[in-house]
């Protein structure tokens, strides 16, 4: 009997469009550095810095986007990429959204199940996202919060959901897991 829902954050509970995503960020990039930096090249350093972020060894913005401008080999000032982590924020509202209907769902779901959320996104963004831009608490509408920025380990590894399941006191058996990024096996 399944008495607990997993879910992961981008693309299962918020909608994320990528493409545009890339798009407005190589926009601020050019705007702020005055440089044209290719999308694959932005895109391939981005995710390998991403990687660092989303399991907490990188522990801001300006230090992510630091590491990404130091890969690239681009002279940016401190202020410059203090101007593109505020963008960057500022932007997110272009590419991020939550699906209608939202609130009331996981409110009729919360009446039947325990809600997590088990995400290898980048906590504080999916944070800023929910409490800036849509407004919603997460924290009152789930009763766990298992992230990767914290725990140091990727959801693919499973072991986000084996300490969500030890946190909650359940086996594997009593939950269903929602996962837009392809099937994960909860053992």
């Amino acid at each position: 009997m399944v008495l607990a829902l997993f879910f992961d954050l981008t693309d299962t509970l918020q909608d994320f469009d990528w493409n545009k995503q890339w798009n407005l960020l190589q926009e601020v990039i050019m705007k702020e550095a005055g440089d044209e930096v290719p999308i694959e090249l932005l895109k391939k350093y981005y995710q390998q810095t991403y990687d660092f972020y989303r399991i907490g060894k990188i522990k801001n913005d300006f230090e992510f986007f630091d590491l990404i401008f130091r890969q690239l080999a681009m002279n940016i000032s401190n202020k410059q990429i203090e101007k593109i982590v505020d963008r960057h924020l500022e932007i997110r509202k272009e590419f991020t959204s939550l699906p209608e209907k939202y609130d009331k769902t996981l409110i009729e779901l919360a009446k039947h199940f325990k809600l997590a959320i088990v995400s290898s996104g980048v906590w504080p963004w999916g944070d800023y996202d929910f409490e800036k831009i849509f407004c919603f608490p997460m924290k009152k509408h789930f009763d766990l919060i298992v992230n990767s920025y914290e725990e140091g380990y990727l959801k693919d590894s499973g072991k986000l959901f084996d300490i969500a399941l030890e946190k909650m006191g359940f086996d594997a058996k009593e939950v269903a897991v929602f996962y837009a990024n392809g099937p994960i096996d909860v053992k």
